[in-house]
């Protein structure tokens, strides 16, 4: 069984695109039941996850999609409203520290099934490449970020984090 990796991104993104993304990467199994196509496990890279659009009653749909199929084990189709049970699908993500004011905080339902930390400016960067290993407060999962630097005016530095958990991907 492989991982296929898959990179999204939340800005401007409501459930509804975010539920065909994800339906076209699953197929169906059994039942109720969806896993990625050909039997693999899905790892998806959210960016921005606090930037999802917001509908007229300032909720963030997408970020609720997500924190449903984490909470629930599936989500529902939007076409006839059946329940879907979405297997072998893991989720890491950003979050942009520096949103415009009209940007709603992010929900603590959904951040409570998530390892947060932040990844400070390294403070020595040699060629312009760095890496910060951190561990999760919990035995379970381990975080590995890698950040690359700009050596310019602006000192821009990336960094993207990968965190695990035992027994993940088994």
């Amino acid at each position: 069984m492989g991982i296929e990796v898959n990179f999204m991104t939340l800005r401007f993104t409501n459930a509804s695109l975010l539920y065909d993304r994800l339906d076209e990467l699953l197929e169906w199994k059994h039942g109720k039941t969806y896993v990625p196509k050909g039997n693999k496990r899905l790892l998806c890279f959210i960016d921005d996850v606090n930037l999802a659009q917001t509908d007229k009653f300032h909720n963030q749909t997408a970020i609720e999609l997500i924190r449903q199929h984490i909470d629930d084990g599936g989500f529902y189709n939007p076409e006839d409203h059946s329940w879907r049970y979405v297997k072998n699908v893991t989720y890491i993500s950003t979050v942009n520290p520096r949103p415009s004011a009209n940007v709603p905080k992010l929900s603590s339902r959904l951040l409570r099934h998530f390892a947060v930390f932040g990844c400070p400016y390294p403070k020595l960067i040699l060629y312009g490449f760095d890496t910060l290993s951190i561990s999760c407060s919990s035995m379970f999962c381990v975080c590995v970020c890698v950040c690359v630097c700009a050596h310019d005016n602006n000192n821009v530095c990336v960094c993207v984090c990968v965190c695990l958990t035992w027994g993940q991907f088994n």
